[in-house]
């Protein structure tokens, strides 16, 4: 089980693919209500951190989730839209993903 939830980077596009899967079914199970209260919240706990990796915010962006939107416009109304439009791509990636962790 480590290993499913571990940061799948640089180790093949197979476990990349493979870990984008587990992502997104255990989202759909969420969503859908597969999973009980009580299991979606123990469930949640084991997946935070599964969901705040890179790879998962990369999965959530290629997906067009709208976590990010939402993400993007909580960082928009904390620092304006001067400010992140200020920062490199890099530094608006450590900001979101600082937040993100931090939810």
């Amino acid at each position: 089980m480590d290993w499913i939830l571990a940061d799948k980077s640089g180790e093949g596009e197979l476990a990349d693919d493979f870990q984008d899967l587990m992502i997104r079914t255990n989202q759909r199970s969420v969503s859908s209500g597969r999973i009980g209260t009580l299991d979606s919240l123990a469930a949640s706990d084991n997946v935070t951190v599964l969901a705040d990796t890179d790879a998962s915010i990369e999965a959530q962006i290629r997906q067009g989730d709208n976590r990010i939107d939402e993400g993007l416009a909580r960082l928009q109304e904390i620092y304006g839209a001067e400010h992140l439009k200020s920062l490199s791509d890099s530094e608006l990636y450590s900001l979101f993903k600082r937040h993100a962790l931090a939810k």
